[in-house]
């Protein structure tokens, strides 16, 4: 199979399972496949597939499988797709997009001894997103909303 991914399949609700793996797709992954609310498997892997990855894929909130390895996708994985789904894909060759607040707690790390802090599971860590920061609450989008059980502090809230 040859061609690009047409956008109007985001339009098939019941869609469960879309498996392009191996032809010579080409272009960008439509926003619109972010549309398929009962979509399990997304396999778009060993195609020539380019461009960025949109947030719109982070709405597949069903998804078991994502594939998209061995394409020529660019830029950096936005972080509501990531954070939906870290566990069942390889970003292969893509970093995650940067996060707005993510410096300012790495200064509260760096500042408050946050190698000392009895519960820094996963803080600092350069690929994971700070949803995964124990004690770090976050909005759909990665925004900090809540700081708690971080060492002599209760609370700190946006």
């Amino acid at each position: 199979m040859t061609g690009s991914i047409p956008p109007e399949l985001g339009r098939l609700s019941e869609l469960e399972t879309l498996v392009l793996y191996d032809n010579r797709l080409i272009g960008t992954i439509p926003p619109e496949l972010g549309n398929q609310a009962r979509l399990k498997e997304l396999d778009l892997g060993e195609n020539r597939l380019d461009g960025e990855l949109s947030a719109e894929l982070g709405n597949l909130l069903h998804l078991e499988t994502l594939d998209l390895t061995n394409n020529r996708l660019t830029g950096c994985v936005p972080v509501q797709v990531y954070r939906v789904h870290y566990e069942i894909s390889n970003f292969e060759g893509l970093d995650l997009c940067p996060e707005p607040d993510r410096p300012a707690l790495e200064a509260l790390y760096q500042t408050t001894r946050g190698r000392g802090w009895e519960n820094n599971q996963c803080w600092m860590e350069e690929r994971g997103p700070i949803h995964l920061w124990n004690g770090v609450q976050t909005d759909q989008d990665g925004f900090p909303l809540c700081l708690t059980n971080l060492p002599k502090y209760t609370k700190l809230y946006q």
